[in-house]
Order: C-alpha cells, then structure tokens, then sequence
C-alpha cells in the first residue's frame, strides 16, 4: 500500500501545483512521450499476453488478488485509484489554463459570469451582451461556486470540479458494478473503461461546463435507485435541472430506466412528470425571464424544423419522414454510435431499457442542425455516457451471472479476465486521445501575467480569445474584435486566434494601430497591451 500512499500524496502536490500556476515547458513533449510510449508497452504486452500462459495466469491471480483482498486494504486501493484519476485529470485541465490553451468561449464566460454574481452584478454576461447569463444557458449550479470567487481569481475550482466529477462518476460506476456483480475485478475494469473512453477526455480538455457535474448526479441517481434509495435518487434528480436547460430530457430517461431497474412505477412516472413541468418551466418561463425575449436564443439551432416551438413541434408530427430522411442521411449520425459504444465493447447492446435511454438524451441534440451537438461533441454527451456505461455493467452483470449464454461470451471472459481488454483500452486511449495542450514557453506565459498585473479590476476589458479567461475576473470582458470601446484591448500575436483567421486578425490589429483611440502602453513577447486614450 505504500507505493499507492507515495502516488496519491505526488498527485496532490501536482494538482496544487498546477492550482498555483504551474507551467513547465517541457512538460508538453514529455506528457505526449509517455502516452505514445504507454500505447507501445499496451500492445506489446497484449502480443505476450496471448502468447505466454505463465504472463496469462499471473495476470489471472493479480486480478483475483484485488477479489480476495481483505476489505481495508481494497478500501484503500479503491480511494487511491479514483483520487489519483481526479487529480490527473484536474492537473490537465488546469495545465491547459495555464498553458493559455482555454478560451473565452466557454470557460471566460463562465468565469465572469459567475465572478459577477459574486461581486453583486447578477449573472451579467458582457460577452454575449447579457444581462443575465441564464437567459443563454440555465445552469444556476454556478451559484454554488460563487463564494470563491468573491475572494479569489483562478479557474482552479471549474477545472478541478470537472476532474473529480469524472472521478467520482468512475467510482459510481465501481459501486453499481460491485452491487450487481459481487466482482471486485471486473467493477474496477468498468470504471477503467470508462476513464479512458476518448470522449471523456474530449470533456474534460474542452475548457469547462457545469453539465459534467451530471457523471456525479445521473450515475448515482441510478446507483441509489438501484438501492432503492429513492429520496436521494430524486434530490439528485433535481440538482441535475440546475446543470442546463435540457437536463429535464435526461432526468425524464432516468424515469424511463427506473422502471426496468426498481419496478417502482409510482418514482418513474414521479421523476418523468416533474422532469417534462421542469423542462416547460425553464424553457417557457424561467429562460425568458432573465433573456428578456419569449424566444430562447439557441432556438435557431432548430431553424431546420421551424423558427418557433410550436412550428417544431407541427413538423416534428406532420413531416416525421423528412426529419428521419435528414438524420439517416447524416454521416455524423453513424459516427457517433461507433465512437460511444465501441469503447464499452458494445456491452450496452445487451441492456436495451439504457439503449432506449441515450436515445432519448440524444434525441434534442440529434433534431438539432448545430454539428458539435447533433454529434455529440464534447459536453453534448455527458448524459449519453452516463446510460450507456451503467448499461455496460448490466449487461456484464448479465454475462457473468448466466456465462453460458450468448454464444458462452460470459465463460471466455471470466477464463480469459480483463486484462486484454484493458490493455486494448490503454493502446486506444494512447494513439486516440489528442495531446491535452501543446507546447508552451513558460517564460512568455509569465511574462503575459506580468503584463496584465497592472491592469485595474475596475477597468474594462477586449481580449484575445485565448487570454479572456485570464481576465475575467472584471465586470466588462469583451472578445476582440469588438465595437465596443474597452479600457484596454489585450492581444497575443503569437497565440490561437480563433474565431479569425490570420487575414482578418492582422486587419483588426493594423485598425487598432492606426486609430487614435488607443495607445499602445506595453508590448514584450508577442503580446501587446493597448489603452484607450483620455
């Protein structure tokens, strides 16, 4: 147990690390070496595994070592293993923060939206010219992050909720597998599938989104459902309609399943009721409230079947077979059942009622004509990764308890054990899984944060999408190029300059020079920091 004490206590330091500012510039070259070499020594190791009985058996007694363990020492294994995940995966966001790798889109946003609701200006959103930030997106769980950010300044509590969330959906994963099973080895083979599914990691770089808090709420609604804790299945329910606007549609697929797993008509047809009033009461009133407009704006996303609800729904009833014809016609539509589903082994086929549940959870984003969400890019699948890995340990539930069954796959598993399967996983996740952030000179980064230090929190601000969520920490952040006269207009020459391209932002930067609004007050390191002039 000593080692696992020396890795848990490393990784903390890690993260706190990482939490103070942390930038290494070789860490970027050194991260991306050992994943490629970790995917190598997978697929050798794989070759002699097959070949070897001697690796085979040993193999079979290490995974039959974590079964027969005394109940503490596996307690300990247990909480280190998914400590360390989290912190690791904290520690990748963070560095990609620090690295100037985030963006304002999403993560400045959120971080001055909330910074706002802490410093008593409501949910102003600048960005989106907002007053209220939950007129875009109904995510009211940001109040809970709110009392940090009336002290401090740092994405660390976004980044490193995010990381634990994933964590704990993993060790959620290992209970309901644990319940199900009676198997140790295999709950904890479940869970390792799950953290190193590629789409996880897409979540997890992707800057920052409330949503994911739902690996937390969704896996253990169904663990305590499984239980038959049905009160605390439902206040975790409820916290899932504070995640975002369309979370009522996957709390209403948790009714679905709820019926297949507890028999308990009256809680399913509870949770789906109150899950289709919630979802009326924040598109229909709560959204158009803090918009200030009866027309929720990500409507025209939908611009495909209509430009209002009710014209959705007539061409949702009316013309059935041109929306099937587009979503069939779609080669996204076929691509995302392979990217979810192949990861998990295709065990989710084997549970048809959490099937039907992705399904639902997919169905608002897959009418969608927005590509990330009709794809499921990113946050979109959050929900869809939930069911389908809970529907995994079912259906392995199903192939341990009755081994016979389905052609004896249940019988070549427990002969063979999890260890091919794991090590395809570490090869998949190794050669799939994009680099976490790119190479970076720490020197230039602090030299960006001596820069900005002596920009006043008062003061209004234009940045560069790449350095907005650095200072976000004002009322007014705006994405350059903007109309909008700031205090001070804050530039990377040398960074991402996503949304333009290099044509476009070198026209706005040469408009910016050539202006007499702005005085150029500081330039080192490929950034450059204008002034508005009195």
């Amino acid at each position: 147990m000593a080692p696992l004490f020396i890795i848990s206590f490393l990784s903390f330091i890690g993260l706190l690390w990482a939490a103070a500012g942390f930038v290494w510039t070789p860490l970027a070259q050194v991260s991306w070496v050992l994943q490629k070499m970790g995917g190598f020594s997978a697929i050798l190791f794989l070759i002699i595994f097959v070949f070897s009985p001697s690796v085979r058996k040993k193999c079979r007694l290490l995974w039959g070592r974590l079964q027969t363990a005394p109940l503490a020492e596996h307690k300990i294994f247990i909480f280190s293993f998914f400590f360390i995940s989290g912190c690791l995966l904290s520690f990748a966001a963070l560095y990609r923060h620090n690295s100037l790798q985030s963006g304002t889109f999403d993560l400045g946003i959120l971080l001055n939206a909330t910074w706002n609701f802490a410093h008593g200006n409501g949910f102003y959103d600048p960005v989106l010219n907002l007053q209220s930030y939950l007129g875009d997106h109904w995510q009211p769980i940001l109040v809970l992050y709110a009392p940090f950010f009336r002290f401090f300044t740092s994405a660390a509590p976004f980044l490193m909720s995010q990381g634990f969330a994933i964590a704990v959906g993993a060790y959620g994963l290992y209970k309901i597998g644990i319940h199900l099973t009676g198997r140790r080895d295999w709950s904890v083979f479940c869970a390792i599938l799950f953290l190193l599914h590629r789409d996880i990691h897409k979540i997890n770089r992707f800057h920052f989104h409330p949503e994911v808090l739902g690996f937390i709420f969704l896996i253990w609604a169904i663990y305590f459902i499984i239980k038959e804790r049905f009160l605390l299945a439902f206040l975790l329910v409820v916290f899932c309609w504070f995640l975002k606007e369309d979370f009522p549609v996957n709390t209403f697929a948790v009714g679905v399943v709820s019926f297949w797993i507890s028999k308990n008509w009256r809680f399913g047809t509870g949770v789906m009721a109150s899950s289709v009033l919630m979802f009326y009461l924040i598109i229909g009133i709560f959204m158009p409230h803090f918009l200030g407009s009866e027309m929720p704006t990500h409507l025209v996303r939908y611009n495909n079947l209509g430009n209002t609800p009710a014209t959705i729904i007539i061409t949702l009833i009316l013309s059935p077979h041109h929306v099937l014809k587009d979503i069939l016609t779609d080669p996204w539509f076929w691509n995302v059942p392979i990217r979810y589903l192949v990861p998990f082994f295709l065990l989710p086929f084997l549970s048809p009622p959490f099937l039907v549940a992705s399904l639902i959870s997919w169905l608002p984003h897959l009418l969608s004509d927005h590509p990330p969400q009709r794809s499921l890019q990113c946050q979109y699948g959050v929900p869809v990764l939930c069911f389908l890995a809970v529907g995994a340990l079912f259906s392995l539930s199903r192939l341990l308890k009755t081994p016979e069954r389905f052609y004896g796959i249940g019988t070549k598993m427990m002969t063979i054990g999890p260890t091919p399967f794991v090590l395809i996983m570490i090869a998949v996740f190794s050669f799939g899984v994009p680099r976490y952030f790119r190479p970076v000179d720490a020197d230039r980064v602090h030299t960006f944060h001596s820069l900005i230090s002596s920009i006043p929190v008062e003061a209004s601000v234009i940045a560069q999408d790449n350095l907005g969520p650095h200072l976000a920490y004002r009322k007014v952040l705006k994405v350059f190029p903007n109309r909008f006269e700031g205090d001070y207009i804050v530039l990377d020459k040398m960074g991402n300059k996503w949304p333009m391209s290099d044509e476009t932002y070198s026209a706005n930067l040469n408009h910016i020079m050539a202006t007499d609004h702005y005085e150029v007050i500081k330039e080192e390191g490929g950034f450059v920091i204008f002034k508005r002039k009195s």
